[in-house]
């Protein structure tokens, strides 16, 4: 049975360090990844996007909707009308849609019920991944910094892990 929700993100070595062209003055975390929910890959099964400052915007609006200060979480993706929300329900579950905007319409693709709790391990896991990813590939970059500086300090905050 599929995940309710899950992150992929592909850390291939010569990607980090060889972006496409268009992207290379960037110099931001380039790379494949999706959100699946329900087992339904979205925007696609294979996306490229800027992985970095896409991951620590989710963490944000995460962060948000788990402190009550948001009544939604949406996690975006660049140059696409692609989205997935994260909403509560009036259980311990939050319902994750994928949806689609044409225009002002929107069209929700995909739902599935998941908890919090694995749409933040999901997260954590997908950030760490990309990080040993780019410290492999000698790949250090703003956004790599961000997201580490933000992972340290969240684990500060909460205290140590076990």
């Amino acid at each position: 049975m599929p995940k309710p929700f899950s992150i992929s993100i592909a850390v291939l070595p010569e990607m980090l360090q060889n972006p496409p062209p268009q992207f290379a003055h960037r110099r931001l975390l380039y790379t494949p990844l999706c959100i699946s929910v329900g087992g339904f890959a979205f925007p696609a099964g294979f996306w490229c996007d800027f992985a970095g400052p896409l991951l620590l915007r989710w963490h944000h609006e995460v962060q948000r909707l788990i402190a009550h200060e948001s009544r939604f979480a949406r996690l975006v993706f660049c140059d696409t009308p692609n989205e997935v929300w994260l909403r509560r329900t009036k259980g311990p579950w939050w319902k994750a849609s994928c949806v689609t905007w044409r225009g002002k319409a929107k069209s929700v693709v995909r739902e599935a019920l998941c908890l919090p709790e694995h749409v933040e391990a999901e997260l954590h896991a997908a950030t760490r991944g990309l990080l040993d990813a780019a410290r492999n590939a000698s790949v250090w970059t703003e956004d790599a910094a961000a997201l580490d500086d933000f992972l340290r300090g969240e684990i500060v905050a909460s205290g140590p892990s076990p």
